[in-house]
C-alpha cells in the first residue's frame, strides 16, 4: 500500500492549478516518502523544514527536488509555499539540473517572500519570480525547446483523453515512427508517453468536478474507468483522493506554459 505523501487534516491551504503548474500555499505538515513527475521546490522562507531526499537529509528554508526523485519532508505547521512544475522544454531540463546538482535552496540566497494572497494569478506570477530566482534568468515556462511534432502530439493526446490515442497512432499523425516518438517525448516532456497521458487525465477530471460535474462523469470523460479508478490512481501518485484535494483547490485564469 502506497505511503500517504500529504495529511489531509493538517494541510488546510490553498492549491492553485494552472497548465503546467500546481502550487499550494498555507500551513505546512508531514508528506511521507514519494515521488512523482513533477519537479517540486518547496519555499518556508519563515521558518526551516526538515527535508530527507536521496541526496540525504537537510534543515532548510527552501529546496528543489528533481523529477521522479523519491523525497519526504516536516514542515511543523510553517507557513509553506508548495510548487510542482511539469518538467517539459528547457525550464524542466533546467530545473531537474539544479535539483541533481543540490536540493537545498538556501545555497543561492534567495529572497522571496510568500504571496501575499492566495488569489490565482497573484499566485501563477508569484512562481514565475521564485523560479526565475533560482535559475538567475528568465528561461521560459512550459514547451519552449520541445519541437512542434512532440507539441502536436500533445494536442492530440489532450483531444483524446477520454480514449488516449495509442503511441504508434499519434507517432504516425506526427510523422515519426513509434520508437522515435517514444524516445523525443520522453527527452523533450520530460516523462513517457503513458505517464503524460495520466498526468493530463488527472488534470482533466479535476477542473471538470471544479466546473460543476459529478466525479464520475469527470473520471470518465477523462479517461478512467470510474470514479474509484480515478481515486485510486490519483492517491497512489499524490497521497491524497481527489475529494480532499478537491475543497483546496482554485484554478487560475492565466496559465503557466507558454505554448
Amino acid at each position: 500500500m502506497p505511503s500517504r505523501a500529504l495529511a489531509a487534516e493538517t494541510w488546510s491551504g490553498t492549491i492553485v492549478l494552472a497548465d503546467g503548474l500546481v502550487v499550494y500555499v498555507g500551513p505546512g505538515a508531514t508528506a511521507a516518502r514519494h515521488r512523482h513527475d513533477a519537479i517540486q521546490i518547496i519555499w518556508s522562507p519563515d521558518r526551516p523544514i526538515v527535508l530527507g531526499a536521496e541526496l540525504g537529509s537537510v534543515i532548510t528554508h527552501g529546496a528543489i527536488i528533481a523529477s521522479r526523485e523519491y523525497h519526504h519532508f516536516e514542515a511543523n505547521g510553517a507557513p509553506v509555499a508548495i510548487v510542482l512544475v511539469e518538467p517539459a522544454g528547457r525550464l524542466g531540463r533546467r530545473l531537474n539540473t539544479i535539483a541533481q546538482r543540490s536540493p537545498d535552496l538556501s545555497e543561492l540566497n534567495i529572497d522571496v517572500p510568500l504571496p501575499v494572497t492566495t488569489q490565482p494569478t497573484v499566485v501563477v506570477d508569484w512562481a514565475h519570480s521564485l523560479i526565475t530566482s533560482i535559475t538567475s534568468d528568465t528561461v521560459r515556462p512550459g514547451r519552449d525547446g520541445v519541437r512542434g511534432e512532440v507539441r502536436e502530439a500533445c494536442r492530440l493526446i489532450d483531444a483524446r483523453l477520454d480514449d488516449a490515442p495509442p503511441l504508434a497512432d499519434t507517432a504516425s499523425q506526427v510523422g515519426y515512427s513509434p520508437r522515435q516518438l517514444r524516445r523525443i517525448f520522453a527527452d523533450e516532456i520530460g516523462m513517457p508517453y503513458r505517464r503524460y497521458i495520466l498526468w493530463r487525465r488527472f488534470r482533466h477530471a479535476l477542473l471538470a468536478v471544479r466546473d460543476g460535474a459529478d466525479l464520475t462523469t469527470a473520471a470518465a470523460a477523462a479517461g478512467f474507468a470510474d470514479s474509484a479508478h480515478f481515486s485510486r490512481a490519483f492517491r497512489q501518485r499524490f497521497g491524497l483522493t481527489p475529494s480532499e484535494i478537491l475543497p483546496l483547490l482554485t484554478v487560475a485564469d492565466a496559465d503557466f506554459v507558454d505554448d
